[in-house]
Order: C-alpha cells, then sequence, then structure tokens
C-alpha cells in the first residue's frame, strides 16, 4: 500500500508539473501578446492601434492610471480620425480613473485633451468649461491658459444658443421670461454673467412648482439632548433659463431644556436653477416660554459672483466646478457686515430618484460642496462647512433630502457620533 501511494504521488506530481507547463507557455505566449498590443496601440496608427487598445481594454488585466492611459490613447486616434463622440466618451472614463490616485496636473491635462476635442467638434462651451476645470487644477497649465481667452471670444461674438445641444436649444425657447422679484435686487452685470458664461449653461427646464419636506436631527451639547424637528413647504417659480425663485414657509421645534418653535418665511433668487444663490431674505418669529414672541429678520444682497471655473451642466459624476461669491448681510439687531464665499463642489454620486419618493423618476445626482465663509467685521464667525444636495432631473432643482428605499442618510451636516440628521420629501407638484 506504501508503494501504490508513493507512485500514485509521482504520478500527481507529474501531471502537476505537466500542467504547471502549459500554464508556463500560455503564461508566456499572454504575456507576448500583451505586449505586442501595447506597442501596436501606443504607434496611434488607425484602426489598427484602435483595435489593439481595444483588446487591452477587454482583457481586464489593467486598471487606474494605466488603464487611463490607454484610454487617453484611443481617444487621441478617435479625435484624428474626427470621431469626436468616441475620443469624447474614452478621455471622460480616463479622467475618471485618473481622478482616483493621479495628481492633479495630470488630471489637468485629461481634462486639456477633452477641452480640444469638444472644441474641434464646434462645442466651445464645453470646451471652455473642461479649460477652466484644467486651470483650477493645474494654474500653470499653458494650453489652458492660451485657450480660454480666446473661446472666451468665440462665446461671445457666437449667437447664444449657437453651441446649444436640439434638447437645450428647445428648453431655452419655452422657458419663460419673467421679472426679478423686487424685493431681491441682483446687479445688473452678474445678471448677465449667469445669463451668458459658459459656467452656467444648459440648465436644464424647471418643472416642479412646489414641494414640501421634513427634517429631523438631533446632538447631544453640554451633556443634554438636543432635538430639532422641521417642516418646509416651498413654492417654485422658473424666471428665466436657470433662474428661479423659491418661497419657503418653515415651522420648526427645538427641544432643549425646553420648548421652543418658530415660524419662519423666506425668498431665495437663485442661478443654475437654485444651486448658486443671488441672494435671499427671511423673517422669523420665535415662541420663548415666559418670553414671548422674539421677531427677527435677515437679508443677503449680492455683490458679485467671480472665479469661476469649470461648469455646472450636464451634471455627471466627478464634475468639479466652483466660484467665489460676496454677500452685504443685513440682520435686524446686530451691525451690517459683508462676507465673501468660496464654495468648490463635486458631483459625487448618482441614485435612481424613485427612492425619495415613488412617484419620481430619473436620477438624483449627490453634490457635495466645500464651503468657506469669512466676515470683513465679525471674523469669530468665519466658518468652513460642508453642503451636500441632490438635483433631481425630473424636478430640475436642488433639495436636500434623504433617500427613502432603501434609508440612508446622505443629507447629514453633523459629524458627531452622538449626531443624526434625517430628511424626507413630502410630496411636491409639478408645474408644467
Amino acid at each position: 500500500m506504501r508503494d501504490i501511494g508513493v507512485k500514485v504521488s509521482i504520478t500527481v506530481a507529474n501531471a502537476a508539473l505537466r500542467g504547471l507547463t502549459v500554464l508556463a507557455v500560455l503564461f508566456v505566449f499572454c504575456a507576448r501578446a500583451v505586449a505586442q498590443d501595447r506597442d501596436i496601440c501606443l504607434e496611434r496608427d488607425g484602426i489598427r492601434s484602435i483595435d489593439a487598445c481595444s483588446r487591452m481594454i477587454a482583457a481586464g488585466q489593467l486598471a487606474g492610471k494605466d488603464l487611463a492611459t490607454i484610454y487617453v490613447v484611443r481617444a487621441t486616434i478617435y479625435r484624428k480620425d474626427s470621431d469626436y463622440s468616441s475620443a469624447i466618451e474614452d478621455i471622460t472614463r480616463a479622467i475618471e480613473l485618473l481622478k482616483n490616485g493621479a495628481s492633479n496636473n495630470i488630471v489637468a491635462s485629461a481634462y486639456v485633451t477633452r477641452g480640444s476635442i469638444y472644441s474641434l467638434s464646434g462645442d466651445s462651451a464645453k470646451a471652455l468649461a473642461d479649460y477652466r476645470q484644467a486651470l483650477a487644477l493645474d494654474a500653470a497649465n499653458s494650453a489652458a491658459v492660451e485657450a480660454i481667452p480666446k473661446l472666451q471670444a468665440q462665446l461671445a461674438e457666437a449667437p447664444a444658443d449657437k453651441a446649444a445641444r436640439p434638447e437645450q436649444l428647445e428648453a431655452r425657447l419655452t422657458a419663460p421670461n419673467e421679472p426679478w422679484p423686487a424685493d431681491i435686487p441682483v446687479p445688473a452685470e452678474v445678471i448677465r454673467l449667469v445669463q451668458t458664461d459658459p459656467f452656467f449653461a444648459n440648465a436644464p427646464p424647471v418643472r416642479v412648482g412646489g414641494y414640501s419636506y421634513s427634517q429631523l436631527n438631533a446632538s447631544t451639547v453640554n451633556g443634554v439632548r438636543v432635538t430639532n424637528a422641521s417642516s418646509y413647504d416651498l413654492s417654485v417659480r422658473w424666471l428665466r433659463t436657470g433662474l428661479i425663485s423659491e418661497q419657503t414657509v418653515m415651522h420648526n421645534t427645538t427641544t432643549h431644556t425646553m420648548r421652543i418653535t418658530m415660524q419662519s418665511k423666506t425668498s431665495y433668487v437663485g442661478a443654475a436653477n437654485g444651486l448658486v444663490g443671488l441672494g435671499d431674505q427671511g423673517s422669523a418669529t420665535s415662541f420663548v416660554p415666559n418670553l414671548g414672541p422674539m421677531r427677527s429678520t435677515y437679508k443677503n444682497i449680492l455683490l458679485y459672483i467671480r472665479n469661476l471655473q469649470g461648469s455646472i451642466f450636464p451634471l455627471h459624476i466627478g464634475n468639479r466646478y466652483s466660484y467665489q461669491s460676496g454677500y452685504r448681510y443685513v440682520s435686524s439687531g446686530q451691525p451690517d457686515d459683508e462676507t465673501t464665499n468660496s464654495s468648490l463642489c463635486e458631483i459625487s454620486q448618482r441614485y435612481d430618484a424613485a427612492s425619495f419618493h415613488p412617484d419620481l423618476s430619473g436620477n438624483a445626482y449627490l453634490i457635495t460642496c466645500q464651503a468657506e465663509t469669512s466676515y470683513k467685521r465679525n471674523k469669530l464667525a468665519d466658518t468652513i462647512s460642508q453642503s451636500r444636495t441632490l438635483f433631481f432631473d425630473e424636478l430640475g432643482v436642488p433639495i436636500r433630502v434623504d433617500p427613502q428605499s432603501p434609508p440612508a442618510h446622505i443629507i447629514q451636516t453633523y459629524f458627531k457620533d452622538d449626531a443624526t440628521e434625517t430628511a424626507r420629501l413630502q410630496s411636491f407638484v409639478m408645474a408644467r
């Protein structure tokens, strides 16, 4: 039995060695084939190189920057052959890959490449947005520095709707042309900016007429649990392309060492369908036990918007944009002040809109913004904050709400272990 076992072991070992030999031969063969495909791909020689690049991508052996390199190479070949749609698709994939680990100057170069393709395809607005994004990542990128003023000049001379896609052109033609709310003044130069600059271009139509949502948050302050329950009812008016006004009525109950209730009304005007504030004002009445009603008012008056980088629309994951805005802040009981707000935003995730409300369809895009607010006089009020907002395709406006199915907390603004926040979309009405 022992000899038979030894013979069986030897037989199995020999078979294993033969198998390993075959695998080794296959490995060497595959390695040579991959190396050959890489050489052909990098030659950028028309369809022959496209096929080689495609085989490398399909093999699934590359990842990260290595895979991004092949997408960039194939995109440049498509660009040379005037297949701009395929080139843009490839370079967009490369950008998404490079964002996860590549240096800013490399990502900027990818944006420059896509910008050049957009420019060749005749879409100067998107080209300008990509060059601006490149410059935001790498201020020394000479291609972006050179291209931006030329594209700005082209867009200034071109008809406003020349670069618009058919569906966006239709949306612009059907947009209303309502006057600005008299109680929220906006500088004329800012109105021109938001209606002409590519940063705000391609805003979708606004279809919602109003919506309501509820919010519940809780935290611990000095060892005492504090809860805030709020309900919001908003009416939405589509003023012009990309421009909206909102009227909000809010009811809030705060439970701390005592129960305090508050009612407020606010008016807001926003560009980019409400993503960029152009001014707001509000009044509130608080009811404190044993003190009676306490009233307050405030107003944010826009002074400027500048340092626009990137573009907001069309929405897609990974898109980043930034801007700076200034306001004069007027509040009852406090001296007037001025604020400077610097915002850097990224579209970080896409959800099924139906998970926020069963009657919704399409997508909801999560937009995360890092903001620094500095006050001219009251420096103690300076803040660094983060906001997380959902933009709904079907509604055409942003809302700060969490998904209901499956439930998740993505709008949380507190960052302590003992604090939670939940916001739920209750209902909405369509205007058109």
